[in-house]
């Protein structure tokens, strides 16, 4: 799905228009500090940084002990 917003990066919490036409699990980049960062939802967009793992994997499987 196309998507158009806002993107502010987790990283330095800089605010930067998203690029046209992405989807979910597309990579990009922040334009200030360069953190590899991958769209989770598009409406509205949201990234996290890329390789990162969501907090729910730690709760269904208990951690990685």
């Amino acid at each position: 799905m196309p998507m158009n917003g806002k993107i502010r990066c987790p990283c330095c919490e800089k605010i930067f228009n998203s690029p046209a036409n992405c989807n979910v699990k597309d990579n990009l980049e922040c334009p200030s500090c360069f953190t590899k960062l991958e769209i989770t939802q598009t409406s509205p967009v949201q990234v996290k940084i890329a390789g990162e793992i969501d907090d729910y994997m730690y709760e269904e499987y208990g951690g990685w002990d």
